[in-house]
């Protein structure tokens, strides 16, 4: 047998080489193949068109686009690696809203520039309970053949399943339905042209349950703590102070960006102070853990006189020792009074006051504040029970309507011609 060698490999080497490059570009195409037929697959059952013609050459058509954020496969092999680390995560993003859109679009010819839409989608739960419509419009005006109508709804989940009367603590699968007509008067007849898309389930979405989130702020600017006593006001200091008996120091504290929707329900939540190291901030100290009673805490210049309070508190009695992280009870009502307000959004931001509780000695208890730069800032941590979403594998439509396109029609010829190229190479070698 003759061997030619070139670059230092034989026809033999050289061929397995070739093979082995062809395998895998053929099981990429097979992936990119398989990926495009679920995207499309996807993308068909949750595009929806209906139409109407006249013989008067009048036409009416209705275009719609849902969506419920659903992830693709390749995403979806992403999101189960992260699944071992992490949380679910729709384009990077954590998820935890419950979020739907439609696009509707209306052609037609021989009929008025404007069309009249009446649309919903509806959500309804597997396990019973009242269908939830949102999205709705009725006799909603849209120019024929002109830009497209895209409403979009998010809201956390916990507020999504609410408003079907479902618990909030436990897991839900939902089917999402959609509805569309479109009307216009036809130019030619005069007379109203309908189409419509019959009420038609186009996703299901699983809300699961039981996902523990804990959240940790630190104040982060030095107007954002501070103490006053029954002297004055002491900003932009190196440490806080609560407690004794004969001034009552009481402190100020806030914290920004709060992740937390509006009537979050809380597992738990409190603080951590890290005592300063004053040898006589040591000792017994009763106070009281207040919020500010406010949409959108402001911050802190002097003694918050006449700044409204919750009526939730949490006492606080404890001993502290030098250099010593502290934290209070669960001020998880103080919390939620705040977030339950009706000005209250996500990111906001929210602080407490710490009150001396009569202290019954000259004893004080020194915390760190932002000012001393040590990484020691006071803490707010905050624990809930978060939802997580995730899809069937493919929304409610038959195989036998996957559409086939000019992509599809390409890779799979382009899969086609290198199972080809490598028989005959193989052939050749033979």
């Amino acid at each position: 047998m003759s061997r030619n060698k070139k670059n230092g490999l034989d026809n033999t080497q050289r061929q397995r080489i070739s093979d082995r490059v062809l395998i895998l570009t053929l099981f990429v195409q097979i992936l990119i193949l398989v990926n495009q037929s679920v995207g499309l697959y996807t993308v068909a059952a949750q595009s929806m068109q209906a139409s109407i013609i006249e013989p008067t050459g009048e036409t009416l058509q209705v275009h719609i686009q849902t969506d419920t954020g659903r992830l693709n496969l390749v995403e979806k092999l992403i999101k189960g690696v992260r699944d071992w680390t992490s949380s679910y995560f729709v384009g990077g993003v954590e998820r935890t809203n419950a979020e739907t859109g439609i696009t509707i679009s209306v052609t037609g010819s021989n009929v008025a520039s404007t069309a009249y839409v009446d649309y919903y989608i509806e959500a309804v739960p597997q396990s019973g309970g009242a269908a939830y419509r949102f999205l709705e419009g009725n006799n909603t005006a849209i120019t024929v053949g002109g830009s497209s109508l895209s409403p979009t709804n998010q809201t956390s989940i916990e507020n999504h399943l609410t408003a079907m009367g479902l618990s909030t603590t436990t897991s839900h699968t939902i089917d999402y339905y959609v509805y569309v007509k479109a009307e216009a008067t036809g130019a030619v007849s005069g007379e109203t042209l309908t189409s419509e898309i019959t009420y038609t389930k186009f996703d299901t979405v699983s809300y699961q349950y039981g996902t523990e989130v804990t959240d940790t702020y630190l104040v982060g600017a030095s107007s954002d703590d501070g103490t006053y006593a029954s002297w004055g006001w002491m900003g932009s200091v190196t440490a806080n102070r609560l407690g004794h008996q004969g001034y009552h120091y009481n402190s100020c504290l806030r914290w920004t960006n709060i992740d937390l929707d509006k009537d979050q329900s809380l597992s738990n939540a409190y603080l951590r102070l890290r005592q300063s190291g004053d040898v006589n901030g040591v000792g017994d100290i009763d106070s009281l853990i207040y919020g500010f009673d406010e949409d959108n805490t402001a911050t802190f210049t002097g003694k918050p006189t006449g700044r409204a309070l919750t009526t939730a508190y949490t006492e606080w009695d404890f001993s502290s020792t030098r250099y010593e992280w502290k934290a209070s009870p669960d001020i998880s009502g103080v919390v939620e009074e705040i977030i339950s307000r009706s000005g209250w959004s996500n990111g906001n931001a929210l602080g407490v006051l710490l009150v001396d509780d009569n202290c019954a000695s000259e004893e004080y208890f020194d915390f760190t504040a932002y000012d001393e730069s040590g990484g020691n800032e006071p803490e707010l941590v905050i624990q809930y029970i978060s939802y997580e979403s995730s899809w069937y594998p493919l929304p409610p439509m038959s195989l036998a309507s996957l559409p086939i396109t000019l992509n599809m029609v390409a890779l799979t010829a382009l899969i086609t011609a290198t199972v080809y190229a490598y028989k005959v190479n193989r052939r050749k070698i033979r």
